[in-house]
């Protein structure tokens, strides 16, 4: 459960990264993560988040992505809160 954690938070660099200017390569990089982190959690809201970042990472919604990205926050504190 500790790697889980560890892994869930080495991605905030990156999610402070976006959240100051959104950069294709790091969404990439960021989606890539999360993806990794679900390999070893079975958690249905990151992944409904996985699912949607890609796509509008696909549909280069650049709308939604600044939106999407802020919501990222809750998972950092759920996270944190396991501590």
């Amino acid at each position: 459960m500790r790697k889980i954690i560890i892994t869930a938070l080495n991605l905030i660099p990156l999610w402070e990264q976006l959240s100051e200017m959104i950069s294709l390569s790091n969404l990439h990089i960021f989606l890539k993560d999360i993806n990794k982190l679900l390999e070893h959690v079975n958690w249905n809201n990151l992944k409904k988040y996985s699912q949607l970042l890609d796509s509008n990472i696909k549909s280069f919604d650049f709308e939604q992505l600044p939106i999407q990205i802020k919501e990222f926050e809750k998972f950092i504190f759920y996270v944190q809160n396991k501590l």
